[in-house]
């Protein structure tokens, strides 16, 4: 009889070790700055129903305080933006050039002539499906959203780091020559 308890003791231990094993299995989480990052049961389970197939999930927590879980999807690296509450925010991944829509090839054509397209991602969100590109051209780099149409939605440019370590070395020398000519340098 005692090995009976015993043997229901130690298989009850194994079954609720085993559960909860689980259930951190499938909120595995990255530290934050040390700290493990608790992602709320919603955010889970709406991450779960929208990525039911979604392979090993690493949770992070974004700049806005969304959720954003990582994760790989019919062999494709993607992440998802879930607010606290669980309600989805925007899904992304890297597509490559050539699948790209044909109206968003010809609207890079027509208003970055000679651009590069760098790294080209989709971004699915309640409010459509946007393809978000990174441009270069000679040293510049410009990143662009475009909707499904070809429609440019933002533009955001960048100068390459060495560019504009270049831009204020000649900034802070022509301060510097300028503020000579005020301190009694005259003409040179």
């Amino acid at each position: 009889m005692k090995t009976k308890i015993l043997l229901f003791a130690l298989f009850t231990a194994a079954i609720a070790v085993a559960f909860q094993s689980c259930k951190q299995g499938q909120q595995k989480v990255k530290e934050e700055e040390g700290e493990e990052l608790q992602v709320p049961e919603a955010v889970t389970t709406a991450f779960r129903a929208k990525f039911a197939n979604a392979g090993e999930t690493e949770w992070g927590m974004e700049e806005d305080s969304s959720y954003e879980a990582e994760f790989k999807l019919n062999d494709k690296e993607m992440s998802a933006s879930f607010d606290k509450a669980g309600t989805w925010l925007e899904t992304e991944y890297c597509i490559a050039d050539s699948l790209l829509p044909a109206a968003i090839v010809d609207s890079v054509k027509i208003l970055f002539d000679s651009a590069v397209i760098k790294k080209a991602e989709v971004s699915e969100t309640p409010q459509g499906k946007f393809y978000e590109l990174e441009l270069k051209t000679g040293e510049k780099e410009t990143e662009a959203v475009f909707d499904e149409n070809g429609w440019l939605k933002v533009l955001k440019k960048e100068q390459m780091k060495e560019e504009e370590e270049g831009e204020e070395g000649h900034a802070e020398k022509a301060e510097h020559e300028e503020n000579e000519e005020h301190e009694g340098g005259g003409e040179k």
